[in-house]
Parts: C-alpha cells; structure tokens; sequence
C-alpha cells in the first residue's frame, strides 16, 4: 500500500457549523443569474449557490444570523455585499472571476475561507480578518509573501499554484501556528530558502512539489532531473511527518539526522542552490544511493 497522500489535507472545524438544528437553504444547480425572490419568512444559517451563474452578491443581508455561505463555481465579479455579513464563519466564493477581496476586511468571525481558482493578486487585507484558521487561496496570481502575521490561530494554509518564486520574507510575514502549508506547483528557484521555515515548529505537513528548485539540468543530457531533496528539508523542518502526499520514512529521517550532523545540511546559505543541488545529487541522489546506505549503516550503529 502506498504511503501517498494524493491530495492536500482539507483542514476540518469542529463547531457549531455541524450542529444539527441549523436552517440551511440549497440552491445549488439551479441555472439561477441572480440572487432574488429568496424566502425571507426563515432566517436561515446556510445557504448554498454553488454550480450556478450568478454574478454579483445581492439579498442576503437580510439574514443576519448566517454563517455559512458556499457560492463557487459560479461568475462572481462583485463581492461588494459580503462587508456586511459579520456573522459568516465559513465562505466558499471558490472558480469564480473575482479579483479583489477588500470587502472581505470586516469578516471578524470568519473561519475558514475559500478563495482558489480566481483573479486574486493580493491577500494582505486578511490580516485583519484575526479568527481565521484556514485559507486556501490556490489557483490565485499572488507573486510574493505578504502579511499574514496577524493571523495568529491560522493552521492551513494553500497557495498551491501561484506565482510566488521566493520564501525569504517568511519568517516575518507568516504565523508560526501553521500546521499545513502547500506552496506547491510555484516558482520557487532556490531550494536553501527551505532554511526560512525552520522557525515553524508546529508545521507537520508540506507541499512543495512542482517548484523549479526541485529539479536540475541533465549537463550531459541537456533534460531536467530530480534528486533526492526530502532528507534536506527534514534537516531544516524537524516537525514534518508529510512531505509532498508521502509520510516520513525512517531511513530519511535517518539521512537527515546524518546531514544536520554533519553539519553540512544547513551550511548552504540562500544563494548556493547550485552547490546544495549539486552535494545533494552526489550525497543523496540515485547515483549516490549505496554511498549513502552505506554511510547511514555506520550512523546508526554509531
């Protein structure tokens, strides 16, 4: 059986959103264009629009008591109306057209938000939003770190497929409360910035797959290969049990034991990708496996 994981864990709340006695409204797959005509005789907590076609929030101020709101897959450009749901603790506004979240600035309560798969350069303004405890914002064209700090119960965080090509403001800008972080299918170039995350202690789950410092050029082939790099980052983050879908194995935590030992794991510093990719390949690599095995025998009789 295989050890993978082959989809990032979805981060689950234990609230009062599962209780039983909530009013919920499912207009999911109705074709509908607009928000209208919605029964205001029933004050209800859940409402969902999700596989439709509408295109900008309208009506549901008239629900003060709602906490959870699921419109994805639809057409949202304007989300103007959310600044006044204060209530909501879970919002899915996920495949929709949506490039700006500032109305989301004033959501006190919200809890897990949902945001992928849309036009979002920018996610600082959730700084403010002090409740949050998981965000995905995958499938967005954020380029850099920003703010987060403030976000001190925040515990999954998902910016898979971006355009973030640095992890150098990390340490500063990210709260050390995260438990998951899927920084997957982005443009990170340099594999020794991995160093800027040692400070989250509690991050026991890491998505970096798909990032071009993950991979080197073949010189003789002239075609990109990958090397052995798990070990390497286990010496940096020493709370990860998944790394990339797959669980820690005991023969990696081993290497990376070895490597901190050394000292040469963490002598690479930002800027020497080509040296680290370069002893990793030697030390750890395919070409390097017996070396290696050979070297871990002596380490753990030792």
């Amino acid at each position: 059986m295989s050890n993978r994981i082959h989809q990032p864990l979805i981060f689950s709340i234990d609230n009062r959103l599962s209780e039983q006695h909530l009013t919920r409204l499912d207009l999911c797959s109705k074709n509908l264009k607009k928000i209208d005509n919605l029964p205001n005789d029933i004050n209800f907590n859940i409402i969902l629009f999700d596989y439709n076609e509408i295109n900008k929030l309208e009506h549901l101020e008239h629900f003060p008591q709602l906490i959870q709101l699921s419109i994805s897959h639809n057409h949202l450009v304007d989300i103007r109306l959310l600044n006044r749901l204060r209530s909501i603790e879970k919002l899915n506004l996920s495949h929709n057209l949506i490039d700006s979240i500032d109305s989301l600035k004033s959501l006190q309560n919200l809890v897990m938000l949902n945001i992928s798969n849309n036009n979002i350069s920018s996610i600082a303004i959730l700084n403010s939003c002090h409740a949050l405890q998981s965000l995905d914002a995958s499938g967005n064209s954020i380029q850099q770190i920003e703010d987060l700090s403030q976000l001190t119960k925040l515990k999954y965080l998902n910016l898979h497929k971006n355009f973030i090509d640095t992890l150098n403001s990390v340490s500063r800008h990210w709260p050390k409360s995260l438990h998951t972080l899927v920084i997957s299918d982005n443009e990170i170039q340099d594999l020794t910035e991995i160093s800027y995350l040692s400070s989250f202690i509690s991050l026991n789950t890491l998505y970096i797959i798909d990032n071009p410092c993950l991979s080197t050029v073949n010189e003789r082939h002239g075609c990109h290969q990958s090397f052995d790099y798990r070990s390497y980052i286990l010496n940096w983050c020493l709370s990860i049990h998944n790394l990339d879908g797959i669980f820690i194995t005991r023969k990696e935590s081993l290497k990376a034991e070895w490597l901190l030992s050394q000292g040469k794991g963490r002598s690479f510093i930002p800027g020497e990708h080509a040296k680290l990719v370069e002893y990793l390949t030697r030390v750890c690599g395919t070409d390097g496996s017996e070396v290696i095995n050979e070297i871990l025998v002596r380490f753990f009789f030792s």
